[in-house]
């Protein structure tokens, strides 16, 4: 969990999207482009499993209260 938590900083970070709240923000795209870049995500090989973990990871971060999305953005929670 917290290597996606790692990805959405990084896509954060280098994002130009507003800051939510005053929280570092990125695009669910952007994200899920950090993630294949970190090699947790294998797009290429399995695209649908490659969603649904993405979706799995992004619940339980959302459940943990680490982070908030709603359809186009994600950020990092305080």
């Amino acid at each position: 969990m917290q290597k996606f938590l790692d990805a959405l900083c990084i896509a954060a970070a280098t994002s130009t999207v507003a800051k939510m709240s005053a929280n570092p923000t990125a695009t669910i795209e952007e994200w899920r482009t950090a993630c294949v870049n970190l090699g947790l995500l294998d797009k290429a090989k399995n695209e649908r499993s490659a969603e649904s973990m993405f979706g799995n990871y992004r619940r339980k971060l959302i459940a943990a209260n680490w982070i908030a999305c709603n359809t186009e953005l994600a950020w990092v929670l305080p």
